[in-house]
């Protein structure tokens, strides 16, 4: 059985850059967010999200790959990361 991420708690920054967004991009957007704290809890056990920086990227063009359109389970690692 694999664990899913508990439901996502949104502090003011991050729903005041989410709601910076058009509607369009904001599934963008929580894709990235997921994507970004799964690999960041990899590496950093605790990840800083910078939600104005993830919010900038999708504006950019950021779009996940054609591979992924839901996030990661919480318990998946990375067996590509070099510590």
């Amino acid at each position: 059985m694999t664990r899913q991420a508990p439901a996502p708690t949104r502090t003011d920054k991050h729903v005041q850059a989410r709601d910076a967004l058009p509607d369009d991009l904001k599934p963008v957007f929580d894709i990235l967010v997921a994507e970004y704290k799964f690999f960041a809890s990899i590496h950093h056990r605790t990840p800083f999200v910078s939600y104005v920086v993830l919010a900038d990227l999708v504006r950019g063009g950021w779009r996940p790959p054609a591979t992924s359109s839901e996030p990661r389970p919480i318990d998946q690692t990375d067996e590509t990361s070099e510590e």
